[in-house]
């Protein structure tokens, strides 16, 4: 992998050089972020991170140019529903099925216009599992959709040579694993030892 990047760096010059380390740093900005994100206790804390890191992913996917244009084009939708998501719950509400199924269809018709190869089908999986997780409210339940999701998107981004990305996809994986075992595990052993001894 890094042997792939040398070799692209050393073909590019002028812009096309700067937009390309644009897109490193972009990556490596991404992958804090997703670890951050990961290892929040609550739902509404998840969600301003993902904020966040969906902005810093369209940023990047689209220094990549056609390359990226679909991982931009879902990264940036995403940012937009994170954020209704986090001002619907943020009054107390929960985002309801009417939501989540303008929310996928949206999804589906940007991607109809950024679609350009098989591996765009990728991109618009994980759309869909992203639009479900937007609907739960259960840590737990919402990172494993995460686990799904991440695990897409590394081929995609191997396909696209979004390599920093990849990366950061594997390692927030990981990430995400790491905050089931933490929080989400602890919290639902908590959870039925209290159940039991009500019942």
């Amino acid at each position: 992998m890094l042997d792939e990047v040398i070799a692209e760096l050393s073909q590019l010059e002028g812009t096309a050089l700067w937009l390309y380390i644009g897109s490193l740093v972009g990556g490596a900005l991404l992958l804090v972020l997703n670890v951050l994100t990961s290892q929040m206790k609550t739902i509404q804390g998840i969600m301003i991170f993902k904020i966040a890191a969906n902005l810093t992913m369209c940023v990047t996917d689209l220094l990549r140019g056609e390359k990226g244009y679909t991982g931009a084009a879902v990264a940036f939708l995403a940012m937009l529903m994170c954020v209704a998501v986090y001002l619907i719950r943020k009054k107390g509400k929960e985002p309801g099925i009417p939501f989540l199924v303008c929310s996928a269809v949206v999804y589906v018709g940007f991607l109809a216009f950024t679609y350009r190869e098989p591996k765009d089908i990728l991109a618009i999986v994980c759309a869909v599992l992203f639009v479900v997780a937007l609907g739960i409210k259960d840590t737990f339940t919402f990172r494993c959709l995460y686990l799904i999701s991440y695990l897409m998107w590394i081929p995609y981004d191997f396909a696209a040579a979004l390599f920093t990305q990849m990366l950061t996809h594997v390692v927030t994986e990981i990430s995400y694993l790491v905050g089931i075992i933490r929080h989400d595990l602890p919290e639902r052993r908590k959870k039925a030892q209290h159940d039991a001894q009500k019942g």
